[in-house]
């Protein structure tokens, strides 16, 4: 998701979205060291969709 995709969410939809996303990324680092999954390349791709939801997050709560 883009930043302008983001802030158009509410900030519970936000922090619904940042808990799924460390979700996803927790799930994707079991699988990738207990060698079931190759796409470590997700793995920064998910970083950066929770810098994203942090910096919008933060815009609208300050």
């Amino acid at each position: 998701m883009t930043i302008i995709e983001l802030q158009k969410f509410s900030v519970s939809d936000l922090q619904r979205s940042l808990t799924d996303t460390r979700r996803e990324l927790y799930e994707m680092s079991l699988s990738l060291v207990a060698g079931v999954s190759k796409e470590s390349h997700k793995k920064g791709a998910c970083k950066k969709n929770i810098a994203r939801i942090l910096t919008v997050l933060n815009e609208k709560t300050s």
